[in-house]
């Protein structure tokens, strides 16, 4: 789906998702298997019960200065990606597995808008991508050198280090980054059903 930029598109969005209730282990594994086999009904479903928890997490990138429906939408395609992969034999919920996807897939979109439409965009701008570049770190210090209050060089300085990795890639222990996505957190859905109550 193509989000206008507009609150009111987001607002309807979230109108039509009242009631999403997630899914329990069994019903989610079932789906997925359906899903894998080739029942694309069985995917909507189980990716239907987990747009919340976009919602959820696209909102912790809402101060970047990209449109909060556009960050949904790259969530979206992360969940998607992430549900093609899935695999319900593993003990780990969609949601849980899918965080990743949802995280990388954001991010990106949200680095790549933030550069190309903020980035460079002003001579000060410039000087503190130059001196970062040049081995600079410190908020404080690049806001001498760019004439940058240091509150914006604080919201550039993630967006200049982030760095994403294959979720496949093999770590010095031989297993992959794929392998340790099972958490002690609170469930996804506990997680998103509290962001849901707090947004509303």
């Amino acid at each position: 789906m193509r989000f206008a930029e507009s609150s009111q598109s987001l607002t309807s969005y979230k109108a039509a998702l009242t009631g999403t209730q997630p899914l329990s282990r069994e019903v989610e594994r079932a789906l997925a298997r359906r899903f894998l086999a080739g029942d694309r009904r069985a995917g909507d479903e189980l990716v239907r019960a987990c747009l919340p928890f976009v919602i959820s997490i696209a909102l912790q990138y809402r101060r970047w200065g990209v449109p909060l429906e556009d960050i949904i939408q790259q969530g979206n395609l992360g969940l998607l990606r992430a549900a093609s992969k899935f695999d319900p034999s593993r003990d780990v919920r969609l949601a849980t597995y899918a965080a990743y996807w949802i995280r990388a897939e954001i991010r990106e979109y949200v680095v790549k808008s933030f550069r190309v439409v903020r980035l460079g965009t002003t001579k000060a701008e410039r000087k503190a991508l130059r001196a970062f570049r040049a081995g600079e770190g410190d908020a404080t210090r690049l806001a001498e050198l760019s004439g940058l209050r240091v509150e914006r060089v604080q919201q550039l300085l993630p967006l200049l280090a982030s760095k994403e990795a294959s979720i496949d890639a093999r770590t010095d222990d031989g297993g992959s980054a794929e392998d340790r996505l099972a958490s002690t957190l609170p469930s996804p859905e506990e997680e998103a059903a509290s962001n849901e109550r707090v947004s509303t």
